[in-house]
């Protein structure tokens, strides 16, 4: 009988694990893993709560002795969406103290800090969401001091509390601090989508790079075109695919506005003899987005399958987005849709030749000017996907992760 791996992932906030981290629990496939979420969701989104028979979840605003905790479920091995994070830098450094190997696992697209400031985005300036902020920061302070006090290898966890509060406090140096932990104390291990990603870690934190695994991009499997059954009768279709700015409070957008918003897209839409298909994000509202059309013409789903929907659809519309990796596996014309609250998108697909910008108010024309690929177009698609995507038809990048996963373990 094989004995039991168990994977411990660090998500501060649940309101992302349907759309970071359920995925790659649901294709494990094995049944040889126990899954454990660490997290501390009663600072960000306290009303979330998720069921899953396959994942124990802890909360750590509960269970301070992460040491014990850790032991207590004998992890294997740890997995960290965001090793930036004080707080998931934290348990990282446990990890280390306890000989536990951990990993970065990509789950956007990869932005250089270095030059683009995300100073720049709007993270909203209410008091409330001060305090809030303020009152996270004390939990994580205390939260390292605790575990500093208890345990009998201190030196790491002074040191890495000391460089992070100097990062914290230094506002001014933001864009030049490695968004993927310390250099002085990062995750063992990262599993990243191409080559630009890897090359972006070996230089940003010094890591090594047969440690850094390219996995390519997790794509969610076809479910009702796994054989790519042609759709004949179908209306064409346009798949707008949401990136929550409003919700995530990245922009300083109203309901009222974004209501608006996505009003003159599905006219626009409709101008151009299409059906709008809006794919939202994780955290958005269902109930909300659909409160603001007036008629059922407009198809609107959260937890839609990606690979499905894009198969689907004729036309893909965003503004910037990882999951614009799916219409270009899939060859499909992506539209950009420029902002008002950005001067220039924190990624630019369009500097790489894939999709075309334009005006929301021209965007009924653009639709009809741009259905289809031309060869250079494909040409671009083929570049970006072996740079940043690097897909594999043989194996999932799922496959791949545990199947390096398994290996890693086998070393300790």
């Amino acid at each position: 009988m094989r004995k039991s791996i168990n994977i411990a992932f660090i998500l501060k906030d649940l309101l992302v694990f349907d759309s970071h981290i359920k995925p790659l629990i649901d294709y494990s496939r094995d049944g040889i893993y126990n899954f454990y979420v660490y997290h501390v969701n009663n600072f960000y989104s306290s009303k979330t709560i998720i069921k899953n028979k396959n994942v124990c979840f802890v909360d750590l605003s509960q269970n301070k002795n992460i040491t014990t905790i850790i032991r207590q479920h004998k992890i294997n091995f740890i997995i960290s969406i965001n090793p930036g994070n004080i707080f998931d830098l934290f348990i990282i450094s446990i990890a280390k103290v306890l000989n536990i190997p951990s990993a970065y696992y990509q789950h956007g697209v990869q932005l250089d800090f270095t030059s683009f400031d995300p100073r720049s985005l709007y993270q909203g300036t209410s008091l409330l969401k001060k305090f809030l902020s303020i009152r996270k920061y004390i939990f994580f302070y205390y939260f390292f001091f605790y575990n500093i006090l208890i345990s009998k290898k201190r030196k790491l966890l002074i040191m890495t509390i000391k460089i992070k509060t100097s990062h914290i406090l230094n506002n001014k140096n933001l864009i030049n601090q490695p968004k993927y932990g310390l250099k002085e104390n990062h995750v063992d291990y990262a599993f990243v989508y191409g080559e630009s990603d890897k090359n972006y870690l070996i230089k940003s934190m010094n890591m090594y790079s047969e440690n850094i695994f390219i996995s390519g991009y997790p794509f969610v499997p076809f479910y009702k075109f796994k054989n790519k059954t042609s759709l004949e009768n179908k209306r064409k279709t346009v798949l707008y695919l949401s990136t929550a700015l409003r919700t995530a409070g990245v922009i300083p957008m109203s309901i009222e506005e974004e209501k608006n918003f996505y009003r003159q897209v599905n006219c626009e839409v409709k101008n151009a003899g299409y059906k709008l298909v809006l794919k939202l994000h994780p955290i958005e509202d269902e109930k909300l987005f659909k409160s603001y059309f007036d008629k059922n013409d407009v198809e609107i789903t959260r937890t839609g399958n990606l690979s499905d929907l894009t198969y689907e659809s004729d036309i893909i519309l965003g503004e910037y987005t990882t999951t614009f990796f799916y219409p270009i596996r899939l060859y499909k014309p992506i539209i950009i849709i420029k902002s008002k609250y950005f001067k220039e998108f924190p990624f630019d697909f369009s500097k790489f030749g894939i999709g075309i910008k334009t005006e929301i108010e021209n965007l009924s024309q653009a639709i009809k000017d741009n259905n289809s690929l031309s060869k250079k177009n494909i040409a671009d698609y083929d570049e970006f996907n072996k740079k940043y995507i690097n897909y594999n038809n043989n194996e999932s990048s799922f496959s791949l992760v545990y199947k390096h996963i398994n290996k890693i373990i086998n070393k300790y």
